[in-house]
């Protein structure tokens, strides 16, 4: 398969980070980061939590296990979705683009997360505006992502030419873009040390996992995969990019 055609934010993406997580996260931290979330959050298995961008759907499946609440996910890729269901049969996955929730979902929740997805949404405002109209009154949002600490979008890293993070998270914006759409935020958690840890490591076992990765990928893969995250530490590294865990209030409440 021709590298034009490697995409790390595709299935065979998702499951080859799947294969250095040891789990079918793809998101930064795994099951640290999902504890750094929802660690004020009361477990009550009877809450409704929403997934956005849930992926393979691990993350859906830690959190019903934590009994935190039930969990549906909506994932804009297809075969994601199917395997999730598949494979996570406990919760709910639907397909779908994050700015359509509202159109796909039934009910009210208690809870909306993101897990490193928002980054990709293209059309975030959109996004933030349908998941208020799936919120309960009392309900919170949760955002995990990376952050652009000042320069990145000058310089960005780029996978067959176009940007690999799309849109991560400005601090000095976000606010204002939850108040247009819906929510009202009251903290952000700064992670800048963790995602350089969560990085260091990654790329560490991408290396030490170069012969599975071969073995179960397209020609070229694990080599487009290395590079990638291997520039993605680096913009970490050097202050250029971070992550965060943002929470919103519903503007309703």
């Amino acid at each position: 398969m021709p590298e034009a055609m490697i995409e790390m934010n595709s299935l065979a993406g998702k499951q080859a980070l799947s294969l250095v997580r040891k789990a079918d996260y793809a998101h930064a931290g795994e099951e640290e980061a999902v504890d750094l979330v929802f660690k004020n959050v009361q477990r009550n298995p009877s809450q409704r939590i929403l997934d956005v961008g849930s992926g393979l759907g691990a993350t859906a499946e830690y959190i019903r296990r934590q009994s935190w609440g039930k969990v549906t996910g909506i994932e804009i890729n297809r075969s994601a979705v199917v395997y999730a269901n598949e494979t996570y049969e406990r919760n709910n996955f639907i397909t779908g683009d994050a700015a359509e929730t509202d159109q796909l979902v039934d009910g009210e929740f208690d809870f909306v997360v993101s897990f490193n997805a928002f980054y990709a949404f293209q059309n975030q405002p959109g996004a933030l505006d349908a998941l208020s109209k799936v919120a309960k009154h009392s309900a919170q949002l949760m955002i995990f992502d990376y952050v652009d600490r000042g320069d990145y979008h000058l310089d960005p890293i780029l996978e067959n030419g176009k940007p690999f993070l799309p849109n991560p998270l400005h601090l000095d914006k976000i606010e204002s873009l939850l108040e247009r759409n819906g929510w009202h935020m009251f903290t952000i958690e700064p992670l800048h040390p963790h995602f350089t840890d969560w990085y260091a490591t990654l790329v560490d076992n991408i290396r030490h996992a170069e012969k599975k990765i071969r073995k179960t990928t397209p020609e070229g893969f694990y080599d487009h995969m290395l590079n990638l995250y291997t520039q993605l530490y680096n913009a970490i590294h050097e202050n250029r990019l971070g992550g965060a865990i943002v929470r919103a209030n519903h503007g309703k409440a």
